[in-house]
């Protein structure tokens, strides 16, 4: 910005009264009042006390000894100001002055100015005055361009301020040690050996510390740009899960609007609530970002006027104060958003089992939380010798902090550290101490056979060794410490949003949470590949709800943990692209950051994905009914789309509309299907609709019988009530006939189960597990092989005699293979699914974007 409109704006203005500085005091977040203003500031609000917010900012500053008089006078202010008035002067003389002197009659308008004599003179004096030897130097300015740049910055120049031992002598010389500016005699005199310099060269040397300082702050100003619109996507995210919420409600409110319109409203609140509560953290963090922020420009903007127009004089004097306000906005951290929980999913229940109530029919309103990939960048590493990825964090700055280990050679281990764009900014070599920004040892504490370390809330080091576990202060005081077993892997460590303490024990396949006193809390984990199994746990974090994020290294996942230690989802797996984790962290934006071992860091946002649905539900939905009669499926045959009608539906629907014709769209999704030769009877089977009807007919059967079967066949009279149900034997009984039924030798391994569950998920996939298909040679084997080459489910019998040497198959492996065969085929659709979701996206912003251009268009 040029010195000429730094005139003309509200630097020179107090923002107080409203009028030009007086006396101007700069507090030490680099604000600026007038003395006066400051001292009524004080007097009407904070009197006696030692501190006092800035009337703009509202940042606390020092009240000095003396008071309000004692703060850093602005010099910078005070020498504009001073420059200003000599501008105003300037130009408020019309007439040419030495004309004035000379008593010429109508002295003719000046056209030029003598700057060192500080004269406004006409165009024949002015030529005169340059004649003279002792003028020849002089400079003249045109009277038209006195307020332009050029001038001011001339006249800001030749400003003098004169010694004090004379009040005549310029000063020339600047004395570092007394701190003041003085003429070359007093130097030779007063100053003599205090390695006086030049006011040009010390007020350089001060420029350029004053610089670094200022580079140092303005690299944070993006930062907080990139921390708000992260904010502001989460609104947003809010919003969008608000919204989506909402229509869930409304949807599942239709369906029992008479019984149950308190609930919903109730439900809307809820949501309301938990969005809002969502918001108003976000617009705070906004708020208090952006005041921060302002506090920086507020500090670049002071000293880059300073730096820039600014005399040497200027720069001396205020040198001091911009450099003690860069070092208090260096403590400024940049804050961090919380994970992006920010949808919010209904959980809705089975309607037939909630009739009678009606809270449980609407469901409730959580959070719910997966992986969408965002950005990704690779670690360039070595394979000879063979390089990994050990370790990933981030700081308040966007910085991406990763480990590199080498087996073959520890000099080559390393810390890479890189910016929010992913561009390498430095690297710490085989790190072994704590370090400051500046690379300087901060301090060194010792620990018994330290494994990993971690930060708590306190600002205490948790460190993992191999068989203890230990807290020690900033000062390496040990504060308290546990046995923790150590295992054949170096641990994991970290600390939550509780400060529990959460160690990974890879060698012994789970974690160990201890609360902040280290108090085991309970373990997490078994070896295995199935739910709350892990292979290779390594790196945790933990979400602002305190569920735990786990790293599953051969398994290739991640597992959501609750705060309680029980497995609540996977995350992320191989099936989205992830190949051995190692570690994985939160940023400052709430992204999720995952260092796979081969240098790929992901980088992905937890958003919603909706749970799988149970089999006692699809029990409950439209999964059996056909949509032409809205009744139970009779017959159902599969199109080559997938959807599945009535056989008598569908001949009627072709009847009516493409008899002979060799295809027909579906009366669903309009896709053409092949009518096979012999007519809709000969379509294929909806085996797995047959196969859930049949238990569900097994399903009612069993809940209408509501007496015991047993007693009754022994006519007792008024038969007790039913209490289990035998799955071999099919049959209900009471406590007492349950209880003799299992001590018979052939009955001891029989299933029984409670009479008031045969609608639950366990029982429903029991009773489908026992369902049994009889080989068609007898009708009474049950079928255990099944014949590829004659695709037939066959008894063992007949695979020894029609079937040998068919390569027959137990039933089981022969799914399995088909299986296999068939996740193969439906990933690349999966995928395919997640293209069209992106292209549709990309659709609905060009039309936004069109529709916005339109309203703009028209405006």
């Amino acid at each position: 910005m040029s010195l000429s409109k730094i005139l003309t704006e509200d630097f020179l203005t107090c923002s107080i009264c409203h009028e030009k500085f007086k006396e101007p005091k700069v507090l030490s977040c680099s604000h600026t009042f007038c003395q006066h203003c400051l001292q009524d500031h004080w007097d009407s609000n904070f009197q006696g006390q030692l501190q006092f917010p800035c009337p703009i900012c509202r940042r606390q500053c020092d009240l000095p000894v003396g008071g309000v008089s004692r703060l850093q006078t602005n010099h910078l202010v005070v020498s504009i100001s001073h420059t200003l008035a000599q501008v105003e002067q300037a130009k408020a003389t019309k007439k040419c002055e030495l004309c004035c002197l000379k008593n010429v009659p109508n002295p003719p308008t000046a056209t030029n100015r003598c700057l060192n004599c500080e004269e406004n003179m006409c165009g024949d004096c002015s030529s005169d005055h340059v004649l003279h030897k002792l003028n020849r130097d002089h400079k003249l300015f045109p009277v038209d361009q006195l307020g332009s740049d050029k001038y001011v910055t001339e006249l800001h120049a030749r400003q003098n301020v004169f010694c004090d031992h004379n009040n005549k002598d310029p000063v020339e010389i600047f004395c570092p040690v007394c701190k003041k500016y003085i003429c070359a005699t007093c130097m030779c005199l007063e100053h003599k050996n205090h390695d006086c310099l030049r006011i040009k060269n010390a007020a350089d040397k001060r420029k350029e510390k004053l610089e670094l300082l200022v580079r140092h702050t303005e690299k944070k100003r993006p930062l907080y740009g990139h921390f708000k619109t992260a904010a502001e996507d989460q609104k947003t995210s809010v919003e969008e899960g608000r919204k989506k919420a909402k229509s869930q409600v409304n949807k599942q409110l239709e369906l029992v609007i008479k019984i149950a319109h308190q609930r919903a409203e109730d439900l809307l609140g809820e949501i309301d609530a938990k969005s809002n509560a969502k918001l108003e953290v976000l617009n705070a963090l906004i708020a208090n970002a952006t005041a921060e922020q302002n506090q920086l420009d507020d500090v670049v903007d002071f000293s880059r006027k300073l730096i820039n127009h600014g005399n040497d004089m200027d720069v001396l004097q205020m040198a001091s104060a911009c450099e003690q306000i860069s070092e208090s906005i260096h403590a400024i951290k940049i804050p961090t958003l919380p994970a992006a929980m920010t949808q919010l999913q209904l959980i809705t229940n089975d309607m037939e089992e909630c009739v009678t109530n009606i809270n449980r029919c609407l469901g409730d309103v959580v959070p719910a939380v997966s992986g969408r990939l965002v950005t990704t960048f690779k670690v360039e590493l070595t394979k000879s010798p063979e390089e990994m990825i050990t370790h990933v964090t981030t700081d308040t700055n966007g910085d991406i902090l990763i480990g590199i280990w080498c087996d073959e050679d520890f000099s080559r281990n390393r810390i890479h550290i890189y910016d929010a764009t992913f561009v390498l900014q430095g690297t710490i070599p085989n790190p072994k101490t704590a370090e400051n920004e500046t690379g300087g040892n901060v301090r060194t504490f010792h620990s018994e056979s330290p494994e990993a370390v971690a930060v708590n809330s306190k600002g205490h080091y948790v460190v993992a060794g191999h068989n203890t576990l230990t807290v020690h202060h900033k000062d390496g005081k040990v504060l308290q410490t546990t046995p923790d077993p150590g295992g054949k892997c170096v641990k994991h460590i970290h600390c939550n949003v509780n400060d529990d303490v959460i160690v990974t024990d890879p060698g012994n396949d789970h974690i160990r949470v201890y609360d902040p006193t280290l108090q085991f809390k309970y373990r997490y984990g078994t070896q295995g590949d199935g739910d709350a199994q892990v292979d290779g746990p390594l790196g945790t974090c933990s979400l602002d709800n305190g569920d735990i994020i786990l790293t599953d290294f051969i398994n290739h996942r991640l597992h959501l943990v609750s705060p309680d230690g029980k497995f609540k989802q996977f995350i992320l797996s191989k099936d989205n692209g992830l190949f051995n984790p190692r570690d994985v962290t939160i940023n400052h934006l709430g992204k999720l950051v995952v260092a796979e071992e081969g240098g790929q860091i992901n980088f992905f946002e937890l958003i919603l994905v909706p749970g799988e649905m149970s089999l006692s539900k699809i029990l409950t939905e439209d999964f059996l009914t056909c949509s032409i009669c809205l009744e139970k499926f009779k017959v159902p045959k599969a199109l080559s789309c997938s959807h599945t009608f009535c056989q008598h539906c569908l001949q009627d629907y072709l009847d009516r509309n493409f008899q002979g014709q060799p295809c027909f769209p579906c009366p669903i999704c309009r896709r053409q299907c092949d009518l096979p030769g012999g007519g809709v009877s000969r379509l294929q089977t909806n085996h797995l609709v047959v196969s859930i009807s049949h238990t569900l007919a097994q399903v009612e059967k069993a809940k209408t019988v509501k007496k015991c079967e047993v007693c009754c066949l022994k006519n007792v009279l008024n038969p007790p009530t039913a209490t289990k149900r035998c799955l071999n034997c099919e049959e209900n009984m009471c406590g007492d006939c349950s209880s003799d039924h299992v001590l018979h030798k052939l009955n001891r391994d029989h299933k029984l189960f409670p009479v008031d569950q045969l609608g639950s998920d366990e029982y429903v996939a029991e009773l489908r597990a026992r369902q049994n298909v009889l080989c068609d040679h007898n009708n009474e084997d049950p079928v255990e092989i099944f014949c590829p080459v004659c695709k037939k489910y066959i008894c063992p019998t007949c695979s020894f005699l029609e079937h040998q040497g068919h390569n027959c198959l137990r039933i089981n492996a022969a799914a399995d293979k088909r299986k296999e065969k068939l996740e193969l085929l439906v990933r690349p659709i999966e995928k395919k699914s997640l293209l069209y979701d992106q292209f549709k996206t990309a659709a609905e912003d060009q039309k936004k974007s069109v529709e916005e251009g339109r309203k703009k268009a028209k405006s």
